[in-house]
């Protein structure tokens, strides 16, 4: 299932926010004040690096034009490209030592009740 802007909301609330008011019509970009282009910033161990969102994206600046692409695109990034070390961690570790405790759980539940298996 692909992620949408509208999901930023319950991730990051403020993001959200500010990402919202880009996307208002009777502001423009410029009016902002932003000098945004398609890269977003993610933070890695401490360490800032700058992720271009499309290929090139540090040359292109975000208009009124493409705001929405821009949107989409950071808001897509920061739920799933710029987490991703963290998901895999996640998942690394639930199949490993999380399916163990399961499986432990399962044997002891059918040693303690007699060779039954109790699913629920």
């Amino acid at each position: 299932m692909p992620v949408t802007f509208a999901d930023l909301e319950a991730i990051d609330s403020q993001f959200y926010s500010s990402l919202s008011k880009i996307l208002e019509e009777n502001v423009s970009v410029e009016e902002l004040g932003l000098d945004l282009t398609f890269v977003a910033e993610q933070n890695e161990f401490g360490r800032v690096e700058m992720v271009e969102l499309m290929p090139n994206g540090r040359s292109i600046p975000v208009t009124d034009e493409n705001k929405f692409d821009y949107v989409k695109l950071i808001a897509a990034h920061r739920m799933t490209s710029a987490i991703s070390p963290q998901i895999e961690a996640f998942l690394e570790g639930f199949h490993g030592k999380a399916l163990m405790c399961i499986l432990a759980s399962v044997i002891w539940v059918s040693f303690v009740y007699g060779g039954y298996c109790i699913i629920w």
